[in-house]
């Protein structure tokens, strides 16, 4: 070991199997027989505390990373920490954690990004992290940390991330906070902070991505500069005492998403502009303030809306025609104003899935969803005797006829409904969660299939028998984020190639489940691992193409052809890649999923998984598109060689999947990379053997390190299209039908 280059510690994101999850633990004083020399990479879970005589005895010989989040760290963060001034990457989330930082963290000069995420650490925030002027991203959310955000973040210019909600901040932002002019993820959410919110903020920098400043105490108005951020995806500043009125500026942030004003006391009307300018908008949540005026008609235009929620406010007037015709429309919340007139009884609109709490608390609205009649129209009196006569006897053969063809309607409408029900109930089911506990038995571990970082899954059977799976989301800020996020992705995605949400029950709290469609076969790392042994896998070539056809398709639908593509879904891999009763192929866990504005952006360290994470989302998390072509192209060569990314055993220590798979390819040796059901067709024809060169082709030039290297996805699909087997013929199950070969085990624990 004492000659090997160590550039990493790594002991965080280990994989654990067992349907307990149980995680063994070593003492951390192996730490001190350890060369610093070395790369560092044990399957097991580290408790106790950090050894600082380690981290002082490794000194300036670790140059990049330490990695030890997801552990069982307690204690203090050593102050011998501030030794490794080469230091670029420190992740210490997911542990134990307590007390202060130690104010020897401000000598780690070279220090780029550190994540403390859901530890105890107390005491006021750091301010001697911003002597690390280097710093871009800081993530230290779900703390317990108090007193002022330090003015010492003006040292750190080029700060790009700083996420501390939910912890224990007070006072007023400082003014240094303005030479921080490349934000892109600003969240200072569920804190104590108070006074105005900055006018620099608003209009500065126009790379701000995510501002969210919700549940603190902030005042003032809200300022028009905010028009500035055009690529501004969410603005959440809701839950504050933000006054005056709503700037019609917001309506130039073209690129958001979501934006929340609720809980404010603001005032006057909502901007009509919204309607007309804000195109990828999907949420809008302006409830619980003092608005006024009238619904703006241009609402029900805005083409990726879903979710509108103007309840609790004092709006008048009648609700506007455009919602019946509104493209995207699922929900409104009118309650609680002063909206007059008939509620649409359209069943074809969004008022077909309308409740009657979607209008309480409007006294002259009426409408058969509230039972309230609406008045009757007057009708003209009869001068003539004659003519009254006539008048009642047609009127009477009107109303046989019209009750005749009311009952057929009805009668008509009652099994449409029922089928519609029925639909609705296949699509996204309304379970509660006394029903969930009841079909999962309580979230028994014997119903236990999968486990992770975020939570866990169960699988359960409802009353009717449906076999369901059931993803229940761990209590932590970034769990609920996950599951927030995952929730708006499964529901406005349906493709064949994609695993189907079919329900959800949150109280924003400690309970927040998705109901997923149940995967009987398992995921495809088994089928390309049985039993954890390499070159296992019995998947004949047209299956294996069939896979990779079909995880083609669903990236094809999630860039290009879903509402509000392109959808990057960030982690995809062989245990993300399930399969159904038929083995029909399915994309699943949404959990780390971006929405993008652009074709490119970035976002926070993503969490995804190394050997399928592309380069450039790994080192800076910038992605696009692209990183999941790059995750395609891993998972293709996994597929024809048998070897995943990280076998030692059959790579060696210092020769990664890539670098083995271009070095015998290029020099034509096809053959010596095959596993050996491969290699068996390989040799059968020189026809078959062309369309796995050009399958392993496709691979190797989607896996190039520079992104605008890579083909796109219309492009792989296009190359693939053309193989004689893009007919994709049905699997034909002689070792796969036999589910009782893949046990519960086998669904992935990267499905929480």
């Amino acid at each position: 070991m004492g000659n090997c280059s160590f550039t990493n510690l790594m002991l965080g994101f280990n994989d654990f199997s067992g349907k307990r999850c149980t995680r063994p633990s070593i003492q951390p004083s192996t730490l001190l027989k350890l060369h610093p020399s070395c790369d560092l990479r044990i399957p097991a879970v580290y408790s106790g505390n950090i050894p600082g005589d380690a981290l002082g005895k490794w000194g300036h010989s670790i140059t990049r990373q330490i990695d030890l989040q997801f552990n069982n760290f307690s204690g203090a963060i050593p102050p011998q920490i501030g030794n490794l001034t080469k230091l670029a990457i420190l992740i210490l989330n997911n542990n134990h954690l307590s007390g202060s930082f130690p104010k020897e963290i401000g000598r780690l000069s070279s220090l780029t990004g550190a994540t403390f995420e859901h530890n105890l650490l107390s005491g006021n925030f750091p301010p001697q992290i911003f002597n690390c002027t280097k710093l871009l991203h800081l993530i230290i959310y779900d703390n317990n940390l108090g007193g002022p955000l330090p003015s010492t973040i003006g040292q750190t210019a080029d700060l790009a991330y700083l996420e501390a909600q939910n912890n224990l901040l007070s006072g007023i932002l400082p003014d240094a906070l303005s030479n921080c002019t490349q934000l892109q993820n600003f969240s200072l959410a569920g804190n104590q902070l108070t006074g105005n919110i900055p006018d620099y903020l608003a209009a500065s920098p126009s790379t701000l991505f995510l501002f969210d400043l919700s549940r603190n105490s902030f005042s003032g108005a809200i300022s028009s500069s905010f028009g500035n951020k055009v690529q501004m995806q969410q603005l959440d500043l809701s839950h504050n005492k933000l006054t005056g009125s709503i700037p019609s500026e917001l309506s130039l942030c073209l690129g958001l998403i979501s934006m929340n004003l609720a809980f404010n006391s603001l005032r006057g009307g909502i901007p009509s502009s919204f309607g007309k300018s804000l195109e990828s908008l999907t949420t809008l949540d302006l409830s619980f303030n003092s608005l006024s005026g009238g619904i703006p008609s241009e609402l029900g235009s805005m083409r990726s809306l879903k979710y509108l929620d103007i309840s609790s406010n004092n709006l008048t007037g009648s609700i506007p025609s455009t919602f019946l015709t509104a493209p995207s429309l699922q929900y409104i919340n009118l309650s609680y104003n002063d909206i007059e007139g008939t509620i649409p009884d359209d069943r074809s609109s969004v008022f077909g899935n309308a409740t009657a709490a979607w209008f309480l608390g409007n006294p002259r609205l009426c409408g058969e969803i509230i039972h309230r009649a609406c008045p009757s129209s007057h009708r003209s009196v009869l001068k003539s005797k004659a003519a009254k006569v006539v008048y009642i006897s047609v009127s009477i053969l009107v109303l046989v006829i019209l009750n005749l063809i009311l009952l057929a309607v009805f009668l008509k409408r009652q099994k449409l409904q029922a089928t519609r029900n029925l639909d609705v109930e296949s699509k996204f089911m309304k379970l509660q969660l006394r029903e969930i506990e009841e079909a999962t038995n309580n979230f028994s571990n014997d119903n236990l299939i999968g486990c992770g970082a975020f939570g866990s899954v169960y699988k359960g059977v409802t009353k009717d028998g449906k076999v369901l799976a059931f993803k229940k989301f761990t209590l932590d800020s970034s769990s609920i984020h996950s599951f927030f996020r995952e929730l708006e992705i499964v529901r406005q995605t349906r493709h064949r190639s994609l695993v189907k949400a079919l329900g959800y029950w949150s109280n924003h709290m400690e309970n927040n489940i998705l109901v997923l469609e149940y995967m009987e076969l398992g995921s495809l790392d088994a089928h390309l691992h049985h039993m954890g042994k390499p070159r296992s896998c019995k998947l004949s070539l047209q299956e294996r193409w069939n896979v990779s056809s079909a995880i083609v398709d669903g990236l094809l639908y999630l860039h290009y052809e879903c509402p509000n593509a392109p959808i990057v879904h960030c982690d995809i891999k062989p245990s993300n890649i399930l399969f159904d009763s038929h083995m029909q192929p399915r994309i699943s866990d949404f959990g780390l999923s971006r929405v993008l504005v652009d074709m490119v952006t970035s976002t926070q360290n993503l969490q995804g998984t190394l050997g399928y994470m592309a380069p450039e989302c790994a080192s800076s998390g910038r992605i696009s598109p692209k990183c999941d072509v790059y995750s395609f192209g891993i998972i293709v060569i996994e597929m024809v060689t048998g070897v995943g990314p990280h076998d030692r055993e059959i790579l060696g220590e210092n020769v990664t999947l890539l670098e083995w798979v271009r070095s015998k390819v290029s020099v034509g040796l096809y053959d010596e990379v095959l596993d050996g059901t491969m290699l068996a067709e390989y040799k059968k024809t020189l026809e078959i053997a062309e369309q796995i060169e050009l399958l392993l082709n496709v691979a190797l030039e989607c896996t190039k390190d520079n992104p605008k290297d890579r083909p796109n996805i219309k492009e792989v699909h296009s190359r693939l299209e053309k193989s004689m087997f893009s007919m994709k013929a049905p699997f034909s199950g002689h070792n796969l039908t036999d589910s009782s070969k893949f046990s519960d085990s086998s669904i992935p624990d990267s499905w929480s």
